[in-house]
């Protein structure tokens, strides 16, 4: 199998785990996708320049296949980011909510008198 067909194969693996993701399982995807990206550099690394026709198909579908793994992580980024943002406002929430008057920093309700 040529380095080509194997940047193939490992885009089709990280498009499948992309799809196929819960929200359990989510470090684990992650972490495999990770490792699925690093191999795919290396033989990227190792492609060289004299295509035959074959190869020249093969990276046909692959940057197809590229340009549809990119948008899978893409949408894989944004939902994660999102439920970053919930978790940050359900801390927010919790604190107000425990603690009401620690927002209330101002001097309100104050008299200041700056005649002498």
């Amino acid at each position: 199998m040529s380095d080509l067909q194997k940047c193939l194969t490992l885009t089709e693996e990280i498009i499948v785990l992309a799809r196929t993701t819960s929200d359990d399982q989510r470090d684990i995807t992650i972490e495999k996708i990770e490792g699925l990206l690093q191999q795919r550099s290396t033989f990227f690394a190792q492609l060289q320049a004299p295509y035959s026709d074959e190869e020249k198909e093969i990276g046909k579908k692959l940057l197809a296949r590229d340009q549809e793994m990119n948008t899978l992580l893409n949408q894989y980024l944004k939902i994660i980011q999102k439920d970053i943002e919930t978790l940050d406002r359900k801390k927010k929430s919790v604190n107000l909510y425990s603690n009401p008057y620690a927002a209330a920093n101002s001097l309100d309700g104050m008299f200041y008198d700056k005649r002498q």
